[in-house]
């Protein structure tokens, strides 16, 4: 099982432990450039501003160890993400965590009201692909193959894949769109503007460059036109060390308190272990828990039997039990004034007892 995480900053010590997992990620998975988890640890020490929001997502399994990370450069003033960097520690059984992190990915910049993720992907056509290459042309259409399930797809009739530079150190690529699974159109302003972000901010030319204004001169189509898909194939069922969906996993606080153990009370705190422990080797991302007030209770439950459950339980002791054994009639206008009576007049059957950690487990539940 793993959780999937943003990480801001460097500041404490267990960020500088993820940032070093990253690091070794990064220099597992991309041998030819041994600096770049520097590099983003830099970025992200470097003060936010208008141009650059760094965006590191991180896969965490036992102990906090750093399984895979994905780097993302969002373009405020665009509303446009760039994927620079996606990767799984190649030492270690992929068991879905890139797709979880690709997925991630989309859901931070979906929150944050992007109109599209962008990514440069390496060509699956034979044309655009030096001889030397040719043998990763396999590896490449798996790549693309991946992307469109998404419905990412490379962007067509410009010069982004005809004209190389030296930032993009002599090789030609795709530029992939992905809508976030919306149904609008990618529409020729926001292309232009964020190809002009890619090239600029992250490739690092100069706005008057001549290939910068070339490349984006050539978006013409409006909307813009992007590749049929070749490689649509059905999503694969959910199983153990394939794709998945990532699994999104929140866990009440203290969720075993409520179990009695007791003789003839029919759930058991070892039911939560036993999903937890399935859902081991799955891509799980682990949400936090969110803590809501009083009246998000009360806007769907009645107050009189959200006071009486809150008082009786700070009532019980420790051994103490409440169990329903008279079922008055229901009358909001006669409500019977007896604790026992009043426990069967809200309860349902003979198997809710009411105890002193009845009421903070009832409150954890509504959190999770």
């Amino acid at each position: 099982m793993f959780r999937i995480r943003r990480l801001y900053a460097v500041e404490t010590d267990a960020d500088r432990r993820a940032m070093e997992g990253v690091s070794a990620v990064f220099a597992r998975a991309f041998d030819y450039d041994p600096d770049g988890g520097a590099r983003i640890a830099a970025r992200l020490d470097t003060p936010a501003d208008d141009e650059i929001e760094p965006v590191l997502l991180i896969a965490e399994g036992e102990r906090r160890r750093v399984l895979g990370f994905a780097y993302i450069l969002y373009f405020p003033d665009v509303r446009a993400g760039y994927l620079e960097w996606i990767a799984s520690d190649p030492e270690r059984p992929a068991r879905g965590i890139g797709g979880a992190l690709y997925e991630a990915a989309r859901e931070a910049m979906a929150a944050r009201g992007a109109r599209g993720l962008f990514l440069d992907v390496p060509p699956d056509d034979p044309a655009k692909t030096d001889a030397d290459e040719q043998a990763w042309l396999p590896v490449k259409r798996r790549r693309l193959a991946f992307y469109e399930r998404y419905g990412a797809r490379p962007v067509v009739g410009t010069l982004y894949d005809e004209r190389t530079t030296t930032a993009k150190e002599g090789y030609l690529l795709y530029l992939v769109y992905d809508g976030l699974g919306r149904n609008a159109t990618l529409r020729r302003d926001t292309a232009r503007r964020a190809v002009r972000a890619i090239l600029t901010r992250k490739y690092g030319l100069a706005p008057d460059d001549p290939h910068v204004k070339a490349i984006v001169g050539s978006i013409k189509d409006d909307p813009v036109r992007l590749r049929e898909p070749r490689y649509a194939t059905p999503e694969p069922a959910p199983s153990k060390g394939e794709w998945l969906r990532p699994l999104k996993l929140v866990v009440a606080e203290r969720h075993e308190i409520h179990h009695l153990r007791t003789k003839g009370y029919v759930e058991r705190p070892v039911r939560m272990r036993a999903i937890l422990d399935g859902l081991e080797g799955l891509p799980v991302e682990q949400r936090p828990v969110r803590h809501f007030g009083i009246d998000a209770i009360r806007a769907v439950h009645s107050r009189h039997m959200v006071s009486y459950l809150e008082s009786v339980c700070r009532q019980l002791g420790p051994k103490d039990l409440v169990y329903p054994e008279i079922f008055p009639v229901r009358h909001p206008e006669r409500r019977p004034r007896e604790r026992a009576m009043r426990a069967g007049y809200y309860c349902m059957d003979t198997f809710t007892p009411l105890t002193a950690s009845a009421w903070p487990a009832a409150r954890a539940a509504v959190d999770a």
